[in-house]
């Protein structure tokens, strides 16, 4: 009986009291790729089964349903492409399947899964066409799933996927081998956090941006499963520095979650608005105390880490690949301004630029020499939309210094500006 308990208890993302209650009732997926790409591998361990074979393969989208670990997951298999795709007329048939199994969904569904082996990449011209047929509104959810051994990636492999990573807001992770029980569980949790992660966007995707559907009920239910979780994650053994310092990580994860949708339900008149308040102040109570409990441990430094992954090493895989798993230690700082408020800031410096200086800002965010943005995300976008794309693609941290040295380009050196900027600059440690 012990090591059953023991077993389940270190499973997965959540504890044992929280395992018949997922982030999701219901998951829809779509997972494309190019042949060899590891789809099936994938679909298997989401499914623990061998739903496909190695020797499976389809010229049309194949959909297969199960409940996995409470989730009723519902997964979309589109045929692959070998070499790039492109717009050439004998992919016609390719293309539209491809289409086709994105909308086979009713409201679109929650995120759409690439596939790419470790030691490959996604060219620009199979990106372009993806984007030609898809929008370019779907890499907004879109999921990579890595397969492979990350040890055999090449340095220009993982040169080219860097700016995928990057392109994701790092939503993506590592399809562990041996697919065992503990792995596909983790994987599917990994899968619920980072579509639950997306920011400023519907839940579903649709190709067809005029259909707009409601998600209010959807959206709903998932705040009231994370506050469940939250309250879950307080109540682990704090007898175990180890089990508090986990647990505190995903604390943390989850109520950045929570954070985001709160957020969007404020400008909808959120029915039980004072219960959330309140239950906001205990978990922002409980959370500082945890941090304070392990703050001398070196694990510490992870407790701002919002990133999933599915392998067993991400310290080491991040340095293998692009660091995206990496934390950084200033997260662990806490000054009077918040790294949420940043989005608000950067509007009001959009704002302030006059229409020189902001054609100016757009074409320097499309010309970084490592991080830059591609043009048609930010081309046409006003000071707020540009404002989302640009934290989107760069995350708080870095989006605030390369916003501050664009702005010395441009430049805008004035107090005004600095006065803007500097509160969050000193928040993670830097300076004007």
């Amino acid at each position: 009986m012990g090591n059953k308990n023991s077993r389940r208890t270190n499973c997965g993302f959540f504890d044992e009291e929280d395992i018949d209650h997922p982030l999701f009732k219901e998951l829809h997926l779509v997972i494309i790729g190019c042949h060899g790409s590891g789809k099936n591998d994938i679909v298997n361990a989401i499914f623990r089964n061998n739903v496909f074979t190695f020797s499976t393969s389809f010229k049309k989208h194949v959909e297969k349903k199960r409940t996995v670990f409470g989730t009723k997951v519902t997964l979309v298999r589109a045929p692959g492409w070998s070499g790039e795709l492109n717009l050439h007329p004998k992919q016609r048939e390719l293309r539209q399947e491809i289409k086709d199994a994105v909308s086979s969904f009713e409201k679109g569904p929650h995120a759409i899964i690439l596939a790419i082996k470790v030691n490959s990449t996604l060219s620009e011209t199979t990106q372009a066409t993806l984007e030609k047929l898809l929008t370019t509104r779907f890499w907004d959810h879109t999921i990579i799933i890595f397969t492979g051994d990350p040890e055999k990636a090449n340095n220009k492999d993982k040169k080219n996927i860097k700016f995928l990573i990057k392109a994701l807001n790092k939503r993506c992770c590592v399809l562990q081998k041996p697919t065992s029980f503990e792995n596909s569980k983790k994987l599917l949790e990994d899968i619920a956090l980072m579509i639950a992660g997306k920011k400023n966007v519907p839940l579903h995707f649709s190709v067809d941006e005029s259909e707009k559907y409601d998600e209010s009920h959807e959206k709903t239910t998932l705040l009231k499963r994370l506050r469940r979780k939250i309250q879950n994650l307080k109540r682990l053994d704090t007898n175990s520095l180890t089990k508090r310092t986990e647990s505190t990580n995903n604390l943390a994860r989850l109520q950045k979650i929570l954070r985001i949708h709160e957020g969007l339900e404020t400008d909808s008149a959120q029915p039980d608005q004072s219960t959330c308040e309140e239950g906001n102040t205990e978990w922002e109570d409980s959370t500082m105390e945890a941090i304070a409990e392990v703050h001398h441990t070196k694990s510490s430094v992870l407790l701002s880490c919002t990133e999933m992954t599915s392998y067993n090493n991400p310290a080491q895989y991040a340095i293998e690949l692009n660091g995206h798993f990496q934390c950084d230690s200033h997260g662990s700082t806490f000054n009077e301004v918040d790294l949420y408020d940043w989005y608000d800031c950067l509007v009001n410096i959009l704002d302030d630029l006059t229409v020189e200086q902001f054609n100016k800002m757009k074409n320097k965010v499309c010309n970084m020499k490592d991080d830059r943005i591609l043009r048609g995300h930010v081309e046409n976008q006003n000071t707020d939309k540009l404002a989302s794309v640009m934290i989107h693609y760069w995350g708080e941290e870095n989006c605030i210094i390369y916003t501050r040295d664009i702005l010395k380009d441009i430049p805008r050196n004035d107090r005004k500006i600095i006065d803007l900027i500097m509160p969050f600059l000193q928040k993670i440690n830097q300076s004007w």
